[in-house]
């Protein structure tokens, strides 16, 4: 593991009730980590002259992509900012759009990007894990307990709520073409029980995002990760091991995929759905047409529970360990489709007890390893990707590392883990921490 710069940076300060800290660790001189950066192709996407963007959703569009060339993060970062500070955990994603953050935690919160001032908070009363979108100024988020909730982006004030009627723990809902989708988990009220119960039958919805009222729903016998769109299809999977396509119009199964297991959101990108498999520790690429499978790469870390990036030539992929769980991919996935061998490779790396964890570049084509980044802090989060680098949460806080090779750039700790996938807007990297804040990382002016 690289040797940190020898200086700390940290600033307390208080004004209008915003506090503000952090400790920003920039490593310029880089020593590769064990298994460091491997060989391969590096990306071969050139930085980009796309203008900048805002960070409406988790994963910046409704594909999960997590890449945004035309926008920047910091280079050499200290905490310019917190919010919140509650006692609940920050696990899900902000949302930036037009000089607003927007976040879940015990409430949904709305602060000024540049200042960190709150401009508003929506009391759910249950906790809220899923990552707002935000779509002509109103924003799409959900709490625990089902209910989906359109709110004011100015005022913070509702204007429509959608009772589920079931449980949610999926990281993200997606605004696409007028309509949220969402994923949930089991009925309400939420039951201890066998395997089999109805109380953990999940469904996927299709709300009118004008109004809140249910356009379709299509049900599985166990919670769904939060979906993708794309190709005119609904992708999510699901805990009792299957990734389901939906017609985005009517909800109908197009095709289904049987594989261990899924905890994050898929990613669509140019016709194809890459998926983390958090059982069996690898990222699959399947044809969303049809649900073929094009390339399978083990990825050397048992636990993948975040979403793949993808800028059009690579798939960036984060997985951890944890003290007594075997590395290596698990056994083969089988699929309902009918469909020739895929490619299938395989990541080295140490065998150590302890957290672990992994951030690689696999090829589009054929799931080849460009790079590998491995980290002591088990990786959590969704990677965000801009023109020339990645930012990722961890179990000690945030890593930024280089798109081209994976070389780190930098580290911030914060006093505990990072699941929250970052945005990344206007120089500036927002993420939520298990800690009850949000931290906004900038240069120094």
């Amino acid at each position: 593991m690289p040797s940190r710069r020898d200086y700390c940076k940290r600033l307390a300060l208080t004004a209008g009730g915003i506090g503000l800290a952090g400790c920003a660790t920039t490593l310029s001189d880089r020593t590769d980590p064990a298994g460091g950066p491997g060989t391969g192709d590096a990306p071969t996407t050139p930085a980009s002259d796309a203008d900048p963007v805002d960070w409406t959703e988790f994963g910046v569009d409704s594909g999960n992509t997590g890449f945004a060339p035309g926008n920047t993060g910091p280079g050499d970062p200290s905490v310019a900012w917190t919010g919140i500070g509650s006692k609940a955990t920050v696990n899900c994603s902000p949302a930036v759009v037009d000089g607003t953050v927007f976040v879940g935690g015990d409430a949904v919160y709305a602060f000024d990007a540049e200042s960190g001032e709150r401009r508003w908070r929506y009391q759910t009363g249950p906790f809220v894990p899923c990552a707002p979108a935000v779509v002509d100024g109103v924003v799409y988020t959900a709490h625990s307990d089902g209910a989906v909730l359109a709110l004011d982006a100015e005022t913070g004030e509702a204007v429509w709520t959608h009772e589920t009627n079931h449980n949610l723990w999926s990281q993200a809902l997606t605004v696409h073409d007028g309509s949220v989708y969402v994923g949930t988990a089991g009925t309400m009220p939420a039951v201890v029980s066998g395997d089999t119960d109805e109380s953990k039958a999940g469904l996927l919805v299709a709300l009118d995002a004008d109004s809140g009222e249910k356009q379709w729903e299509f049900g599985a016998t166990d919670w769904f990760t939060g979906p993708a769109v794309g190709d005119g299809l609904v992708f999510a999977g699901n805990e009792e091991d299957r990734f389901y396509a939906v017609d985005v119009e009517t909800g109908e199964e197009q095709w289904r995929w049987d594989a261990k297991t899924f905890a994050a959101p898929p990613t669509y990108h140019d016709g194809t759905v890459y998926v983390g498999l958090h059982g069996s520790g690898a990222c699959v690429a399947l044809d969303a047409q049809t649900g073929e499978v094009r390339w399978r790469t083990d990825l050397g870390t048992p636990n993948v529970k975040c979403s793949p990036a993808v800028d059009g030539d690579h798939v960036f992929v984060a997985g951890k360990r944890t003290t007594g769980v075997l590395l290596g991919g698990g056994e083969d996935d089988g699929t309902e489709t009918e469909t020739t061998e895929p490619a299938t490779t395989t990541a080295s790396g140490p065998a150590a007890d302890g957290n672990y964890g992994r951030l690689q570049a696999l090829s589009v084509a054929d799931g080849s390893v460009a790079w590998t980044y491995d980290s002591d802090g088990d990786f959590r989060s969704s990677p965000a990707v801009t023109a020339d680098a990645i930012y990722v949460g961890n179990g000690e806080g945030i890593v930024s590392v280089a798109r081209a090779d994976g070389s780190e750039r930098w580290r911030v700790a914060f006093e505990k883990y990072v699941n929250s996938s970052p945005a990344v807007v206007d120089g500036r990297a927002y993420v939520g921490c298990a800690d009850g804040n949000l931290y906004c990382l900038a240069d120094e002016a």
